[in-house]
């Protein structure tokens, strides 16, 4: 009996280191975040919008006529990005255009003038067309993100337009776009 006891003590013993062991398992846990590469044109001193994107809209027209041969403060421009190698912004002026006539017999003229993007008052860039100029501006970079590693990112820019030959250009309703392109590093 005691050679019994002792068996079955040495496969108990034995038993629990084999029930002993430790198993290690591994839990990956892991999350996308979508980029967020976000631009818009809002009436001047609008803040940003947040984070939100159906907050930013596409576009903005300024309504008003300039009917001075001074810098007028037309817009702002806002951009976000959560892209880490940064991002810039250019800005791009088409010409002004007013278009006359009948149909077959039509004349467009070109009218001059200069959009400017300010940081904190400190000129960021401008784009200038020529009153003969019938093709786009210069493209600017109004924008310049570096590489960064914290929270999103939001800049703006203010947005001035000088029409300097507005006393001498010929009668009529000119408009003209300006074009924004935002490029993530």
């Amino acid at each position: 009996m005691k050679k019994t006891i002792a068996i079955l003590l040495v496969l108990v013993i034995g038993m629990v280191g084999v029930f002993a062991a430790t198993i290690d398992n591994t839990l990956t846990v892991g999350a996308t975040i979508a980029p967020v590469n976000l631009m818009g044109v809002y009436t001047l001193g609008t803040p940003a919008p947040s984070s939100n994107a159906t907050a930013w809209q596409p576009n903005f027209s300024y309504a008003t006529s300039i009917t001075s041969d001074t810098t007028v403060e037309v817009a702002t421009l806002h951009t976000r990005s959560n892209n880490r190698g940064g991002y810039s912004v250019t800005m791009t002026a088409k010409p002004l255009s007013s278009t006359t006539g009948e149909e077959g017999n039509t004349v467009t003229t070109y009218l001059g003038y200069k959009i400017e993007a300010f940081e904190n008052n400190t000129s960021a860039g401008s784009s200038t067309v020529a009153s003969y100029q019938s093709g786009n501006g210069n493209a600017a970079t109004i924008i310049n993100v570096a590489p960064f590693t914290t929270a999103i990112v939001t800049e703006s820019r203010d947005l001035s337009v000088t029409i300097a030959d507005i006393y001498s250009a010929p009668a009529g309703v000119y408009s003209g776009d300006i074009i924004f392109g935002f490029t993530a590093n």
